[in-house]
């Protein structure tokens, strides 16, 4: 039996990794990730930490696929939406009313029916049981983790509606901070725009006809000249070849996107390039500090805002 046992294959499920919130001995709370085969598994351990599990769920795998289904299920709902109902829920909770309530009255009045099923569904998981938090949780993918904890810490704290209110505060400034980040930008985006189509008609259309009268006559043309018109004749004749390679040169940046390597060197020139680092990294860094400070307000302990900071900020660097 000693010789065969340890052939026996291991039938025990593959190490999965969960999301807790936990309290510890003193009242804290705690939220974190741990890597486990089961729930139980989780449990001993936060146990053998003096934590007590409040609420145990399994993460999500960041596959293609699920990355997908989470975009395709986020499509449609905008931060603007998000910004209209944590305001009321702030100004609904902070009146007395419950928040089971609330959210069915968010729900019935909502325009957006994306948003109207989010709500309704986190509506039925509070008055199923479920602590608001935990009903966030089963929609992290539309509210963040971010948003979650704070929730999770303003509801163990008593300070729900003077959260909520921050978070409606935050979204607000991130809206505003975004909208004069594209103000900003629009201006020398239109700029380039416009400047390369009317080099690109001056090269396509009209140096071809100062060649007709340049031929008229028997003179040399200078070198930059005649590198200029050979340019403008590829432009003009090779449009079949050209015009596909810049597709392509387009498609594969798009496509670079979705790469570690690709997003780590478009997150780069974004912070580095000289034009608009000064606007990018200040929006990067307001958008941390705020989140964090939130966070820390709100009761979430520094470590756990810290790695939720780092998850909420879109730039890898």
């Amino acid at each position: 039996d000693k010789l065969i046992r340890p052939l026996t294959p291991d039938l025990r499920p593959l190490p999965m990794q969960f999301s807790y919130t936990a309290k510890s001995t003193s009242g804290e709370l705690q939220a974190g990730e741990i890597d486990a085969r089961t729930i139980d598994d989780v449990k001993a351990h936060l146990r053998a930490q003096n934590l007590f599990p409040i609420d145990i769920s399994r993460r999500a795998g960041d596959s293609p696929l699920a990355l997908f289904s989470r975009a395709k299920s986020k499509r449609g709902i905008g931060r603007r939406d998000l910004l209209s109902v944590t305001t009321q829920l702030a100004v609904m909770t902070k009146s007395g009313i419950d928040l089971a309530s609330a959210l069915k009255s968010l729900a019935k009045q909502s325009h957006n029916p994306k948003l109207c099923k989010v709500l309704a569904q986190v509506h039925e998981d509070v008055t199923g049981g479920k602590s608001v938090s935990e009903s966030l949780r089963v929609q992290q993918h539309i509210f963040g983790e971010a948003y979650v904890a704070s929730v999770a810490a303003g509801e163990a704290a008593g300070k729900l509606p003077e959260v909520l209110n921050r978070l409606a505060q935050m979204q607000r400034a991130e809206l505003r901070n975004r909208s004069t980040m594209r103000t900003l930008m629009a201006y020398p985006i239109l700029l380039t725009t416009v400047s390369s189509a009317v080099v690109m008609g001056l090269m396509i259309f009209v140096l071809p006809q100062f060649k007709e009268i340049f031929s008229q006559f028997e003179i040399t043309l200078p070198k930059i000249t005649q590198g200029l018109m050979a340019i403008s004749a590829f432009l003009r004749y090779k449009a079949w070849l050209w015009g596909p390679v810049l597709g392509l040169i387009g498609l594969a940046a798009f496509i670079s996107r979705s790469t570690p390597g690709g997003r780590r060197w478009w997150d780069g020139l974004i912070l580095n390039t000289a034009i608009i680092r000064d606007v990018s990294r200040a929006f990067y860094v307001g958008r941390t500090f705020r989140m964090l400070g939130l966070m820390i307000d709100s009761g979430v302990p520094l470590l756990d805002g810290l790695r939720l900071t780092r998850n909420s900020v879109s730039n890898l660097l």
